[in-house]
């Protein structure tokens, strides 16, 4: 990770208002490439803490934390634990993936005779390293 932004987050960088700090161009590129490294960080991150914590709760050692609604209450904050949905896989179900391959076809031909609805998606920007040569 790029050393600013771990010098930033141990000056207490977190609150800083970024809007101060983009007046040019060049300045937005550089603050984007920043929060976008700052963010792949703390998604990774979280993930790794996220596993840990619910081995924690499972094991029964954050007990002593729930309140009488059953939620973990720590330093002024509820934590609550979300079971994750339940997913299907219908791979091995036949009629189901002849149907959903019906479906794409339709969709295909909706879209060459214009009688889907064409929208925009939300802009958005991709940072990538340049490869050095």
């Amino acid at each position: 990770m790029d050393p600013a932004i771990i010098a930033k987050q141990q000056d207490d960088w977190w609150f800083q208002e970024y809007e101060e700090s983009v007046e040019t161009p060049e300045d937005c590129l550089k603050a984007l490439k920043e929060l976008k490294q700052l963010n792949n960080f703390i998604q990774e991150n979280l993930k790794t803490v996220q596993a840990k914590l619910n081995s924690h709760y499972q094991a029964g050692e954050l007990d002593h934390l729930k309140n009488e609604k059953g939620s973990l209450v720590f330093q002024n904050h509820t934590f609550t634990f979300v079971a994750g949905r339940k997913l299907y896989d219908f791979s091995d179900c036949s009629d189901i993936t002849e149907k959903e391959a019906e479906l794409k076809e339709l969709k295909n031909t909706a879209r060459s005779i214009g009688t889907a609805q064409e929208k925009d998606g939300a802009p958005s920007w991709r940072v990538v390293a340049a490869k050095e040569n």
